[in-house]
């Protein structure tokens, strides 16, 4: 099955600033999160948040995005690099 992905308007401008190569890697393993948005693979390193149920990250090298899974959507809200995402997410939230 797949499933519809989104990107919150602040996540849209995020990655639109990441370097392209990064930009590039992240929307081609977005389109296997669609896929498969809960469950790692071979091409897909992803693991849930820890004390935030219904959260994911997304792992690609050095980025990382943080997103959520409803069981219908995937909608992504962050994007960055590993050193500064979590904390970034963990004041938002």
């Amino acid at each position: 099955m797949r499933y519809p992905v989104r990107l919150k308007k602040e996540a849209a401008r995020e990655l639109e600033h990441l370097p392209q190569e990064a930009r590039l890697r992240l929307v081609y393993a977005m389109v296997y999160v669609g896929q498969t948005p809960t469950r790692p693979s071979p091409r897909l390193s992803i693991k849930q948040m820890r004390g935030h149920p219904g959260f994911w990250r997304l792992a690609v090298g050095p980025w990382r995005a943080i997103y959520r899974f409803d069981g219908e959507t995937v909608l992504f809200y962050m994007f960055g690099h590993r050193g500064t995402i979590y904390q970034q997410f963990e004041s938002s939230s």
